[in-house]
């Protein structure tokens, strides 16, 4: 009796490093990290700027 065929045998062999070359898990989760930071302090400056419009137009126009 010749043993049974699985998945792995038919598979070609490819190195992991070549099979993907996209970023990697912590490479996204540093960007997702990125983004949530930048809409953070986006939701803080509508709250601050809704509160104190007077200053809020000064430093638009200083920047």
């Amino acid at each position: 009796m010749s043993p049974a065929i699985t998945a792995l045998d038919v598979t070609p062999r490819v190195p992991r490093e070549e099979s993907f070359d996209g970023p990697t898990i912590a490479e996204d989760l540093v960007m997702l990290l990125d983004l949530y930071r930048d809409l953070l302090a986006l939701a803080f400056w509508r709250r601050i700027s809704a509160r104190f419009p007077k200053e809020a137009l000064q430093l638009n126009s200083s920047i």
